[in-house]
């Protein structure tokens, strides 16, 4: 992988992938900041199959992924104009903290946080999401039963 994607893996992140039938539908980058801090960023699914639940999924990946990294907060930057996005982070237990004046990112204009409970080692390991199952180890992919496309770590 090279360009922006190294950028993320090799400082011990991950990008995971929503596949359906052959095509990517979804996507979600955990970038690590420090000791024990995440970043959770370049979050996108596919506007054709919005509403299917690939934003919960790819947002569970990413918390248990983080989780079992070691990582004991999360951290998202965003803009509210993207008010579904923001809707998602809430659901997923993200509260909003104060901007951070040293961002990086210039439309930026809300910050959110999520404390993680006590995780566990990362390796080869299953994560059960209510109605999926996917593999951690790198370049598995398993099928999610119910709604058909595969969770991919890239």
């Amino acid at each position: 992988m090279a360009g922006r994607g190294q950028l993320i893996v090799a400082p011990e992140g991950q990008i995971f992938f929503v596949i359906d039938e052959g095509s990517v539908f979804g996507t979600r980058a955990v970038i690590p900041h420090g000791p024990g801090v995440h970043e959770l960023a370049k979050m996108a699914v596919a506007p054709e199959v919005r509403g299917r639940g690939y934003g919960d999924l790819l947002m569970e990946a990413a918390v248990e992924f983080s989780r079992r990294a070691g990582a004991s907060r999360m951290v998202i930057v965003s803009n509210t104009r993207l008010a579904p996005a923001i809707s998602l982070y809430r659901k997923h237990g993200f509260v909003e903290v104060p901007l951070e004046s040293n961002q990086r990112y210039e439309r930026a204009d809300i910050q959110m946080e999520r404390e993680l409970g006590a995780g566990g080692v990362l390796g080869e390991a299953t994560l059960f999401i209510p109605g999926a199952a996917w593999d951690l180890a790198p370049g598995a992919v398993r099928t999610i039963p119910e709604q058909g496309p595969s969770l991919r770590p890239g």
